[in-house]
């Protein structure tokens, strides 16, 4: 292991450090021997979704079974889990449920290959988004390492996480991953942010198979963003910016035929279908906290 100029210091550390920098300062950490140890007497943060495992050998990712999804740097053996929690797996859910639905509606949903949170595993990193989609295969077609969409969803983590991740897979796919999606929940309000990234046209160079791509990571451009802020004491939401497109070639893997089109999520359809019923487990949880809150009194 090398060790760089500054004391103390090795090049794994540095790599983990970055790899870490944008998670919650609550966010409990763990070596692997204490993980498998601590099983069933592990205790998480309220309103922290992540744990950080440390010291995990690239074979335990296929060999142990991880409850959450896996964000994993090979570089520093440094395993990030995502633990389920109900509001994110909502506005998760409700998304892809929204792709099927326009799918059905174009009659093209056996065209498309509803990947979920499959890994993506290269040579530095192993990651699985929270869904993702691609074209379906076709007869003789190998295996896909990369989907085109990928979909990011936030209630916990800070919106740098949120672009770091959706950096990497538009940056590090070499142009495989077409689109980005990130659902950013703000907690405290309940205003979701809905958003479209695609990257830059700045890849100069094939990455060799599995590797990364051989450019500086640069910035996502975003295209399209719809905002949803909830308005006080039951008012009617402010809602504002753009509907939600996907290229038709982005899922299908071909241009639109008579009948068929990008696929649109509208401002309307996002609220109802995937905003409301965030709103809906956003108050369910703070119905629990102030219950569990109103209990710890009774007991003092």
């Amino acid at each position: 292991m090398s060790v760089d100029s500054e004391e103390g210091t090795t090049k794994a550390d540095d790599d983990a450090s970055l790899f870490l920098q944008h998670l919650p300062t609550d966010t409990p950490v763990y070596s692997f021997k204490e993980w498998q140890k601590e099983e069933g007497r592990r205790v998480f943060p309220e309103n922290n979704n992540f744990v950080i495992i440390k010291n995990v050998p690239p074979a335990a990712l296929d060999k142990n079974k991880f409850l959450g999804k896996i964000d994993y740097s090979r570089t520093s053996k440094v395993l990030i889990l995502r633990m389920p929690a109900e509001i994110h797996e909502t506005a998760a859910d409700n998304f892809g449920a929204l792709v099927v639905l326009i799918a059905d509606r174009m009659r093209v949903r056996r065209r498309i290959a509803h990947r979920g949170s499959t890994r993506t595993n290269t040579k530095l990193r192993s990651k699985e988004s929270d869904r993702s989609w691609a074209p379906a295969y076709r007869p003789g077609q190998t295996y896909r390492e990369w989907p085109t969409v990928a979909l990011e969803v936030g209630n916990s983590e800070s919106k740098a996480k949120l672009m770091g991740d959706i950096t990497w897979w538009l940056n590090q796919s070499n142009g495989q991953v077409q689109q980005g999606i990130i659902i950013d929940i703000k907690r405290e309000f309940g205003n979701v942010y809905i958003s479209s990234w695609v990257a830059p046209n700045v890849v100069a160079q094939p990455a060799a198979p599995g590797g990364p791509v051989p450019v500086t990571p640069i910035q996502p451009r975003q295209n399209l963003e719809a905002v949803f802020k909830r308005g006080p004491n039951g008012r009617d939401p402010l809602i504002e910016g753009d509907d939600i497109t996907i290229p038709f070639a982005s899922l299908v893997g071909e241009n639109p035929g008579q009948g068929e089109g990008d696929f649109v999520f509208t401002k309307g359809l996002l609220r109802t279908e995937v905003v409301e019923p965030i709103w809906q487990a956003l108050d369910a949880k703070k119905l629990q906290e102030a219950d569990k809150k109103k209990g710890e009194k009774k007991r003092d």
